[in-house]
């Protein structure tokens, strides 16, 4: 029906029922969109005069704001339609006359800052998706042009909680906060830096705590915007009052909080409270230290002789533990970014030292099944120093928070796809797991690259951490018995395997040699079937990570390979499976070691394998006989290329 609209004024004034008028505003909207330029001026008119009268009518009723909250939130949407049609040409003075209203009633002020973040969300946020880019173009110019007044309001509210707080309404503080958050991203300079507007936020927003999210979450757009080097520069004692507030703030922050999931440190009803406070501030601390650290954090301590910037990034390691999934990849980026921008100052400075020769970065971010001497051997070639305290003076500084770093990602490591045995922590139980998690699997490719990362920034302490909490483990394991959890294992299992390549080949030799050993010993003493078999699947994927190392020791690899066969024969869901393709895998990357005649030994091993192979394939099934024959084929075919 064309002229549906032309009934929804009576309706919304007579029905009494919810999803009635919802309906009819919903045609009236349709109708703003699709035909507002083909109405006559006069229809047009009376459907923004109607619209506004009803905003206003509902927005200076505070019982209609809080039990019709959907049905006002769409009056506000027609209306934003509307002024998206007629603003700036046919209603210049839009912006003017909200700004003035708000001065009206505190009911009506908090509507319009309603209003005027749908405003800024339907321009800048969807915009390029809804209208024209022309369009968009003026309705951006317009809306930065005027937003003098939006600011002018938005600080009149600020002052005015500052000057008597008992006499605002919380609601309009927060919808304030919430708004000029959006507004951040957006506005001119000026209004950020040339104004009081960060010590206003961070001197009386941040300690009430109904307020200190939204003014958290305004601080973060403030330290997350992209600023030139010249525009830094201009505003650097603004940013540097910034980030001296927030490290003051932050550091005034009760230790325990960090702890909320314990009932005990924190009360239940504020386990939300700081669980969305730290995940915010997560994002503010690395919005920072991405954007300032070396022009406005680290300068800043040099002049005052101080540690800002360290505390700041153990607050930040401090956080990625924490037990929320948002939080922990949040951090997670910012160290992958940290560590990255870290090591390549160190290429450049090994790169001075050896008068600009080019050099291969030792990344192993990928290995892949053919990897040539010139990759496997990268970072030998290259020579970087072991220990962080050798690498450059940032290296040194910051190796603490480094340390702290590689224990988090040691504790938290995710499952990678080569691994099949799974210890769920809800029951207890050692099971198979048959399907892929895609989010899991991508989690630990950006937690391996990270690792690479941090490997390469210390590898002697990311080797003494590890044998730490190997030594620890295999310590605890065997006297807890049936009470055994091996998440700490597993977790550290897959950052050894995922550290393949980064270590140089002495330390990676010296490395593998104790893992190895201490996982074997472990796997010796552990009685029961399911922990045998965690441990079992612990010990194949390392190995088979580490193809560099068993081509170069022969009788490791020949252990390796008899355990593989042993494997072979345990009958727990999947240990079979993951051993045979171990097995493959080792003989695609080590075929020519495997099939070497060797001085000492009567016959070739491939021979040995092949002779006795009926011992080892009769236990298994028609898809394992084929990867255990596949990877036979493999060695046989290196035979012809000795």
């Amino acid at each position: 029906m064309p002229e549906a609209w032309s009934y929804v004024a009576v309706i919304l004034n007579k029905s009494q029922d919810a999803n009635t008028k919802f309906v009819a505003l919903q045609i009236l909207e349709n109708t703003i969109q699709t035909r507002w330029n083909v109405l006559p001026d006069a229809e047009r008119n009376g459907i923004k005069v109607f619209v506004t009268d009803l905003v206003i009518r509902l927005a200076s009723d505070e019982k209609a704001c809080q039990t019709e909250k959907h049905f006002v939130n769409k009056v506000n949407e027609n209306l934003i339609q509307i002024v998206k049609q007629e603003w700036p040409d046919r209603w210049p003075s839009f912006i003017t006359e909200i700004c003035q209203s708000s001065k009206a009633s505190q009911s009506i002020c908090e509507n319009n800052m309603r209003l005027l973040n749908m405003l800024s969300e339907e321009v800048f946020d969807f915009g390029r998706s809804e209208m024209v880019s022309k369009k968009v173009e003026k309705l951006m110019t317009q809306l930065t042009a005027q937003f003098q007044e939006v600011f002018d309001v938005c600080m009149f509210v600020l002052k005015s909680f500052v000057v008597n707080a008992a006499a605002m309404k919380e609601s309009l503080v927060q919808q304030t906060l919430k708004c000029l958050a959006h507004f951040l991203k957006w506005i001119p300079l000026g209004f950020v830096f040339e104004t009081d507007l960060i010590e206003t936020l961070l001197q009386h927003f941040w300690e009430p705590v109904q307020f200190r999210a939204d003014c958290l979450r305004c601080v973060t757009e403030i330290a997350s915007l992209q600023l030139s080097k010249e525009e830094t520069q201009v505003f650097r004692e603004r940013l540097a009052v910034l980030w001296l507030e927030l490290v003051g703030k932050v550091l005034a922050l009760p230790p325990q909080t960090l702890r909320f999931e314990d009932a005990g440190q924190v009360p239940p009803q504020m386990r939300l409270f700081w669980e969305t406070i730290y995940c915010q501030l997560s994002l503010c601390l690395t919005a920072f230290l991405k954007n300032h650290r070396e022009n406005i954090a680290e300068p800043l301590d040099k002049e005052r002789n101080g540690q800002a910037c360290v505390q700041m990034l153990q607050q930040v390691a401090a956080m990625t533990g924490l037990q929320h999934d948002e939080t922990f990849q949040i951090c997670l980026d910012f160290w992958f970014s940290f560590a990255e921008k870290l090591l390549n100052e160190v290429h450049e400075v090994v790169k001075r030292q050896n008068n600009g020769a080019p050099q291969q970065p030792p990344l192993m971010l990928s290995m892949p099944s053919s990897a040539d001497a010139a990759a496997a051997n990268a970072l030998d070639a290259l020579r970087l120093p072991c220990s962080s305290s050798e690498l450059s003076w940032r290296v040194k500084m910051y190796s603490g928070v480094l340390n702290q770093v590689r224990k988090v990602m040691i504790r938290k490591m995710a499952k990678p796809q080569e691994v099949y045995i799974q210890f769920d922590q809800e029951t207890g139980e050692v099971t198979r797991d048959h399907e892929v998690d895609t989010a899991e699997v991508a989690l630990y490719n950006t937690m391996r690259c990270t690792q690479v990362l941090l490997t390469n920034l210390g590898q002697e302490e990311t080797e003494a951490i590890m044998l730490e909490t190997l030594n620890t483990e295999c310590m605890q394991a065997p006297v807890q018995l049936g009470g055994w959890n091996p998440t700490a294992l597993n977790r550290l299992c897959y950052s050894i395997g995922s550290i393949s390549g980064a270590m140089r080949e002495d330390i990676e030799r010296r490395f593998l040699v104790q893992v190895i050993r201490n996982l074997l010993n472990l796997c010796e003493l552990m009685k029961g079937k399911d922990d045998k078999a965690i441990v079992a699947s612990n010990i194949m994927y390392v190995v088979g990570q580490y193809p560099r190392f068993l081509k170069a020791h022969w009788k490791f690899l020949k252990t390796v390979v008899y355990k593989l066969f042993e494997f072979m024969h345990e009958t727990f869901p999947g240990v079979q499976d993951m051993a045979c393709e171990t097995f493959l895998k080792v003989a695609q990357k080590c075929k020519q070691a495997m099939a070497a005649n060797r001085p000492e030994e009567p016959k070739p091993f491939v021979m040995e394998i092949i002779e006795k192979h009926t011992k080892e394939t009769e236990v298994l099934d028609e898809k394992q006989n084929l990867l255990f024959f596949e990877a036979v084929a493999w060695v046989i075919s290196a035979t012809c290329e000795l």
